[in-house]
């Protein structure tokens, strides 16, 4: 199964130097899952605005709401990281068991927001509905139950999770997970300002029920220091963006 589900990718990465842009061509065999939500190459441009905005050098990652792994296990290639300096993060628990067969990361069932403790996890039925990427913690809005079924999950803060893995600071934080960006990055605490830089996705409008849009995302994010590097409006409703602390950017 593994071999059947490699791609093999060229990406073109641009490294910029001295104002001067350089091409480069990176060929990939990216094992991804037949059910993941993406190829994991979108991560390329991510990794290459942190090379070229700041003085960060990538070497530990965190992917909270993972889907199947595969930006992590992207990034893990493009970068020339060790599996175990990935840390992923994926609730559903089909999905988390296939993350476990086909990657060495460290991998936790957690959902991740600002408690510890137990949830009710809004888990997206696999041979339902097509998208795998749509699971969690709050209801959506305009979805069908019948594509949903609950399960019980446990529930972690990061700062809590960094005290007790030793982590000490965090390269690069990855953040997709349906509605409740806010409360991951509440959960955090004091340790936000140990985090290098985050990509994250956030709505513009509310998809799922209670759930923080980007205006208090940004505004939590610029109060721990951190300077908004890129952005991409998807769709209307959702978007894409790198933040990364002031004092890692580049004069």
């Amino acid at each position: 199964l593994r071999n059947e589900c490699s791609r093999n990718l060229v990406i073109i990465g641009a490294l910029f130097r001295n104002r001067v842009i350089k091409i480069v061509l990176v060929r990939l065999t990216v094992n991804i899952h037949p059910n993941a939500a993406s190829n994991g190459s979108g991560m390329v441009k991510w990794a290459d605005r942190v090379h070229e905005l700041s003085n960060i050098k990538i070497q530990n990652l965190f992917e909270i709401g993972a889907n199947y792994g595969q930006d992590a296990e992207f990034m893990r290639q493009y970068l020339g990281l060790r599996s175990n300096n990935i840390y992923i993060f994926e609730p559903h628990p089909q999905i988390v068991s296939e993350v476990r067969k086909y990657y060495k990361f460290n991998t936790f069932d957690y959902a991740v927001s600002n408690n510890d403790g137990f949830t009710v996890f809004h888990a997206i039925n696999l041979s339902e509905y097509n998208n795998s990427g749509i699971s969690s913690l709050l209801k959506h809005n305009n979805l069908d139950e019948k594509f949903y079924f609950d399960t019980t999950v446990a529930l972690w803060r990061m700062d809590t999770f960094m005290r007790e893995h030793n982590i000490d600071s965090v390269d690069f934080v990855k953040i997709d997970v349906e509605g409740c960006t806010y409360e991951v990055l509440e959960g955090f605490g004091e340790r936000i300002r140990d985090v290098k830089c985050i990509q994250l996705e956030a709505e513009h409008v509310k998809l799922f029920e209670g759930q923080r849009l980007f205006d208090e995302i940004s505004s939590l994010l610029c109060k721990n220091n951190f300077v908004m590097a890129h952005f991409e409006l998807l769709d209307g409703k959702q978007s894409d963006s790198l933040w990364i602390q002031k004092n890692y950017l580049k004069d």
